[in-house]
């Protein structure tokens, strides 16, 4: 296995929990794209069997985890704008856990993005060997009309646009936006003709994303501006130390900035591009090394970085530490400094989902997300911006496979 080839097995392992396990039937060029797509999309750093394993045995640790600064004063950010948090500022109370309804000739495969109020949700479903995306509307499923043999959404904003990439019947791809029951295939950037993907969209509307070149190697982010309709902008690409050329873009904040990591998985730097194109590293936290960027909300993005002298994961990977970045100020701190994993999502007021814990970690404590069954994992994904609902996934054994059902929390 050459190293390009083992670099993205890695990354494609590791996006397992989002992805669906096709059968022996569906074209495997076909899934390895989708698989890569979203792995840029979420860039988890645990294997797909060491999460699972976490996700299981997660409920008993997380009983008597209380956080690391109940007895102090919160940190999350400056008084003023961003708001300060205090432990217990908000009550705790049971999640109430319900499924999402879908058609009954769908099976879901994963969601995909929730918008700040709680209102949208996104996902992907498969019908025979057709994959559909999928936009909830406060629990009402309407599937998207994507012509396509193959759609994937990628992100859902408060007036319930859609962003998402989608494969023809002639195997080439196209990326598109859902807006007003009706979808635009966006224009694609010179040179990057092959596997364009919007990624994120903005309250405004602006859309970030990735294009590779036609060898899928070297990778470019992009901004289609709300103003600008059917353009397409090139980000500059950075060369730092140490660094390898992977642009891996997490979502467009609400002031416009892109925000991603730049880099692999041995070594990222966290990064983001300004309104005007400007790009620039975020901050890393004393005794981090490397950072990567999972996602973005409002004006804060979420990941995780890891500290030196860390031990490695049973993959070899870098073990992460949850943060949050302020994109307002360009502060950057732990969100669960007893947990590890990346913070994959979150809301302002510092509540956050981890990727390694079946668990809303609120105000520095972790409030379990229970499943449908006694036999079920669960896999939360967001967070509202009130703290009082998430969507994600329950994962349960059946005796014809595994079935993954979209649920929600009400907390």
């Amino acid at each position: 296995m050459t190293d390009e080839t083992d670099y993205w097995a890695r990354r494609l392992g590791r996006s397992l929990s989002t992805v669906d396990v096709p059968s022996s039937t569906v074209d495997i060029v076909g899934v390895v794209r989708a698989g890569r797509a979203r792995v840029r999309r979420r860039y988890a750093v645990a294997a797909a069997a060491v999460a699972t394993l976490a996700l299981l045995a997660a409920p008993t640790a997380l009983a008597g985890w209380r956080g690391h600064g109940d007895d102090r004063p919160a940190t999350h950010g400056p008084a003023g704008a961003d708001g300060p948090v205090s432990p217990g500022a908000r009550p705790f109370a049971p999640c109430r856990v319900s499924p999402l309804e879908l058609p009954a000739d769908l099976v879901a495969t994963g969601l995909t993005g929730m918008d700040a109020a709680g209102r949208y949700v996104t996902g992907d479903a498969t019908r025979d060997d057709t994959q559909v995306s999928v936009r909830w509307d406060r629990g009402v499923p309407e599937i998207l009309p994507v012509a396509a043999v193959r759609s994937s959404s990628n992100g859902v904003n408060t007036a319930g646009v859609v962003v998402g990439s989608a494969e023809r019947s002639d195997g080439t791809w196209f990326p598109w936006v859902y807006r007003g029951g009706v979808v635009d295939t966006l224009p694609s950037p010179d040179g990057y003709p092959n596997f364009v993907q919007p990624l994120g969209v903005n309250a405004a509307g602006d859309i970030a994303g990735i294009g590779e070149d036609p060898t899928f190697h070297d990778t470019v982010a992009l901004l289609w501006p709300h103003d600008r309709p059917g353009t397409v902008r090139v980000l500059p690409t950075p060369a730092l130390p140490r660094t390898a050329v992977q642009m891996n873009v997490a979502g467009v904040a609400d002031d416009g900035s892109v925000v991603g990591s730049v880099g692999d998985l041995d070594h990222a730097v966290p990064y983001s591009w300004d309104a005007a194109g400007r790009g620039a590293a975020l901050a890393l936290p004393a005794g981090a090394t490397s950072g990567f960027v999972a996602g973005v909300r409002g004006l804060w993005a979420f990941g995780g970085v890891t500290l030196a002298g860390q031990d490695g994961a049973r993959d070899g990977t870098l073990v992460q530490n949850p943060v949050r970045w302020s994109l307002r100020t360009g502060q950057v701190e732990f969100v669960a400094p007893d947990l590890r994993g990346q913070a994959r999502s979150g809301n302002s007021a510092g509540d956050v989902i981890l990727d390694t814990q079946p668990a809303l970690v609120h105000a520095w404590r972790g409030v379990p997300l229970e499943g449908l069954t006694a036999r079920s994992a669960t896999r939360p994904f967001a967070v509202d911006e009130a703290g009082s609902t998430v969507v994600g996934l329950d994962v349960a054994p059946t005796a014809e496979g595994t079935l993954r059902t979209p649920v929600v929390w009400h907390c």
